[in-house]
């Protein structure tokens, strides 16, 4: 499988490919700004995603156009009349390719480069470019992907900004490049000195090409739909989670600093609007459906989650002020979960266990019989060696776990501890019924085996069970050990009074 987070060029082609699958879907089309500071090959990794797609690539150099050039020219429908009142539009250039390529059966893609660069007055002629899909009175052939890119303010003149309703009408995509993508850039000579030097265009888009093939093929709708649920479910529970906490306040949406104050050394993010959030909840549906959940949760992703919805917005009640909360882990965390209820979702062997373990464990202060014991202890172990359970985070529900660790600490209160009055003989009272001690440990040992098989599910890393969860864990194998030991001095007595009997006794130890 391809590493969603190993070169430039291959998280551009992903989150360009999930631009495309959004238009595919019907729904909204949140267009990709690629943002950066120079150089780092962003019209190239675009020009290989237009390849690979079967577009054809129709350049708009912002900074280079004016007004009419983007939007077309009035004329006077008849230069040879002067009383001529009325005047015809020309097409642009550019949107007559795209209507020729159209006539063709050719695709499309509109990159408006240079975006920062350009003068207030030709960015706002851009903007129906991207709001409306549309040039002049004419629309955009449905199948045309549009895809902006631009500069952080410390690299353009103190004059230049981005017009706010424009940058809240982009998926913001960072490209931050690291130590390691140094490699990616300077390797257009490797091998060469054994004889084999390697062809970098054509290694980048076989990368491309195998990141395309994860793409599930016809997913049906009602699949879709159900995905689409899980995730607005969870994306509208942490929104509405951040408004409670005072961290969103939606009617706060000050954009006027938000891309000059950002000095390119850090990544710029997009604020929440009722727009934004739409745009995040349709664009991690389509990162779904061309890479799964490992799409969802790579750093790739929490880039386009930072660049939509990454920057909360409030007031501060005594002051005014504006209070800007960076919220970008927090939605991660929330498609996290939620990958992992759709995998759940899809697995047909999970049911099982689940419905298993709902009907087992009873409720909470419940006391858990021998056979139970065993029942879940052989299932938990058969669900660990599962390999179709293998990719599977938290299989058991969690408060199905709190509720089953609460009762075994029941099980040991009141099938394991004994309950004497003070100034009792304890020994002399488990010599007189030996038959009830032996119960004791027999309950004893069964429980061993369950808590063990519980403990390693929790305590793996790969189910990924939250900390309060193996918090609870722990204290239950806390509660354990002292129980252990109780029953081990118990038994030291039992050997000082009547070793024969002590010695028929076998603990197992935790």
């Amino acid at each position: 499988m391809t590493n969603f987070n190993e070169s430039i060029d291959i998280n551009i082609f992903m989150a360009l490919q999930i631009s495309k699958k959004c238009m595919e879907l019907g729904e909204t089309i949140p267009n990709i700004l690629l943002m950066s500071n120079i150089g780092v090959g962003k019209s190239t990794a675009i020009s290989y995603f237009a390849e690979i797609n079967d577009y054809d690539l129709v350049l708009l150099r912002i900074s280079n156009e004016t007004p009419d050039t983007i939007t077309g020219y009035d004329i006077a429908a008849n230069a040879d009349n002067a009383e001529t009142t009325a005047a015809k539009h020309i097409r642009p250039s550019w949107f007559q390719k795209i209507l020729d390529n159209k006539k063709k059966g050719k695709k499309s893609l509109l990159f408006l480069d240079e975006l920062t660069t350009a003068d207030t007055a030709t960015q706002g002629a851009s903007l129906n470019l991207v709001f409306d899909r549309r040039c002049h009175a004419e629309y955009l052939p449905e199948d045309t992907l549009v895809v902006a890119a631009g500069n952080y303010a410390n690299n353009l003149s103190s004059e230049m900004t981005v017009l706010a309703p424009m940058l809240n009408r982009f998926i913001v995509y960072n490209i931050m490049p690291t130590q390691k993508d140094l490699k990616h850039f300077m390797c257009k000579y490797e091998g060469s000195l054994v004889g084999k030097r390697m062809n970098f265009k054509d290694e980048i888009k076989k990368a491309m090409q195998a990141l395309k093939d994860q793409e599930m093929k016809n997913p049906s709708q009602k699949f879709i739909n159900c995905v689409g649920e899980y995730i607005q479910s969870g994306l509208y529970t942490e929104a509405m989670q951040q408004m409670k906490e005072g961290v969103l306040d939606p009617k706060v949406t000050e954009l006027k600093d938000i891309y000059s104050n950002t000095e390119g050394d850090e990544p710029l993010p997009n604020i929440f609007s009722f727009r934004s959030i739409n745009y995040l909840l349709d664009a991690a549906v389509a990162c779904y459906i061309c890479f799964g959940k490992e799409g969802l949760l790579s750093d790739n992703f929490k880039n386009i989650i930072h660049g939509t919805v990454g920057l909360a917005l409030s007031r501060d009640q005594k002051t005014g002020d504006i209070k800007r909360t960076i919220v970008t882990e927090r939605y991660y965390d929330v498609l996290a979960d939620v990958a992992n209820d759709i995998e759940k979702m899809l697995n047909d062997r999970l049911p099982e266990y689940q419905s298993f373990f709902n009907n087992i464990v009873g409720e909470e202060g419940s006391v858990i019989t021998v056979a139970n014991m065993n029942l879940m202890a052989n299932k938990l172990k058969e669900l660990r060696e599962d390999k179709e359970l293998a990719k599977i985070d938290r299989p058991i529900d969690s408060a199905v776990i709190t509720r089953l660790a609460k009762n075994i600490s029941t099980t040991i209160k009141k099938q394991i501890e004994y309950t004497v009055s003070s100034g009792t003989n304890f020994i002399d009272i488990i010599i007189k019924k030996p038959e009830e001690y032996v119960d004791r440990v027999n309950v004893w040992n069964n429980l061993v085996g369950l808590v063990s098989e519980l403990s390693a599910i929790v305590t793996d890393p790969k189910k990924k069970y939250p900390q309060d969860v193996r918090s609870v864990i722990d204290n239950t194998k806390l509660s354990c050990r002292q129980c252990n030991s109780y029953l081990k001095m118990i038994k030291k007595g039992l050997l000082k009074k009547d070793p024969a009997m002590g010695n028929t006794i076998d603990i197992k130890s935790f």
